[in-house]
């Protein structure tokens, strides 16, 4: 879903200024993400994540608890974070993150 979002932004005419920086952790994934020229991959948290300005969640609900635990010291009241994480509250969120600008989506 994460990369379906990516893809979209970058195909914008209105977001299209920069390249798109996702995270994955897997190897197959990240070779793919790579060879487009829209986005620039990262295995780790550390190389992305402190510059965002906005920071999409994309992952099960639960991997979250492990997920928000390594990003906690990463994410700063400037980033807004957008959730596309199924039944995920945004109080779970900020109260896990330590932030408080938080969308949450809800993709069909």
């Amino acid at each position: 879903m994460g990369l379906t979002y990516a893809e979209g932004m970058a195909n914008s005419v209105y977001l299209n200024r920069r390249k798109r920086i996702i995270q994955d952790i897997g190897e197959q994934t990240l070779v793919n993400i790579e060879a487009d020229d829209r986005f620039e991959a990262h295995k780790s948290l550390e190389n992305c994540l402190p510059p965002a300005d906005i920071v999409f969640i994309s992952v099960k609900s639960y991997h979250c608890e492990q997920l928000f635990g390594k990003m906690k010291s990463m994410v700063n009241s400037n980033q807004l974070v957008v959730s596309l994480v199924a039944g995920l509250k945004i109080d779970t969120i900020q109260e896990q993150l330590g932030i408080d600008k938080i969308v949450r989506t809800i993709p069909n």
